[in-house]
């Protein structure tokens, strides 16, 4: 197989770990603060004792999906690395 066709591979998966990136990006972090907007006299309400530790869970999930979607995305920049001209 040539030079170019093993750069295109390459490319092809960094561009696969760039996108479940932003797809653990969009799952874990966006739609939880989505659902804690929309959730919102539910988790900060007169009743918000109960809910405080959940609302800790949805900071902490989303903090590790976060850490999560910026590790595949530090992977997807050293497989571009790998490029040869």
């Amino acid at each position: 197989m040539g030079k170019a066709a093993e750069n295109e591979k390459i490319k092809l998966r960094a561009n696969f770990e760039s996108n479940v990136a932003v797809a653990v990006l969009t799952g874990g972090v966006a739609l939880p603060f989505l659902a804690l907007y929309a959730h919102y006299d539910t988790f900060f309400g007169a009743d918000s004792g109960r809910n405080a530790f959940s609302s800790f869970l949805l900071l902490v999930g989303a903090g590790f999906a976060l850490a999560a979607a910026r590790s595949l995305y530090n992977s997807a920049l050293k497989e571009l690395d790998k490029i040869e001209d």
